[in-house]
C-alpha cells in the first residue's frame, strides 16, 4: 500500500509540476520548434508519453487501492499488472530519454533508477503476490 501510494502522489507531482507547466508555454515551443539549440523530434512524443503514462498509473494506482482496501479477490493479479506497467513504462520512458542528443549525457543518471526500482519490484513482489499464503488469504472475495 505505501509504495502504491507514493507511486501514486510521485506521478501526480510529476504530472502538475513537471509537465502540465510544459505545455503551451516558451519551452514548448523551444523543445519542439526547429532551429532551436534544445530541439529534437523526439521531445513532443516524450513528453505527450510521459503526461499519458503519469496519467495511467494515477488511474491504475488509485482503483489498485480502492481493490487493495476493499479486500476484492483480484488485488493480486491488479497488482502485478501495476507493478509490470511501471516497468513497461520505465523501459519506454528510458528509451525515450536515451533519444534526445540533450539528454544523452544525462541519461544514465535519469534512468538509471527509476528503472532498477521497476525491476527490483517486479523480482520481489510478482512471486509475493503469487506464491504467498497471505495474499491468498487476505483477498478472498
Amino acid at each position: 500500500v505505501i509504495g502504491i501510494s507514493a507511486t501514486l502522489v510521485m506521478s501526480l507531482l510529476t504530472i502538475f509540476r513537471d509537465l502540465i507547466p510544459i505545455f503551451g508555454t516558451e519551452t514548448w515551443v523551444m523543445l519542439t520548434t526547429e532551429g532551436y539549440q534544445a530541439y529534437s523530434p523526439f521531445w513532443a512524443p516524450l513528453i505527450i508519453f510521459e503526461f499519458a503514462g503519469n496519467a495511467v498509473t494515477v488511474i491504475f494506482a488509485s482503483i489498485l487501492l480502492k481493490k487493495m482496501f476493499e479486500y476484492k479477490k483480484n488485488v493480486p493479479m491488479m497488482a502485478i499488472g501495476f507493478i509490470t506497467w511501471i516497468f513497461v513504462y520505465s523501459m519506454i520512458d528510458s528509451f525515450g530519454i536515451y533519444s534526445i542528443p540533450v539528454l544523452s549525457e544525462k541519461a544514465y543518471q535519469m534512468t538509471s533508477g527509476p528503472l532498477s526500482k521497476s525491476i527490483l519490484a517486479c523480482l520481489i513482489w510478482i512471486p509475493y503476490f503469487l506464491k504467498s499464503e497471505r495474499v491468498r488469504n487476505t483477498f478472498i472475495e
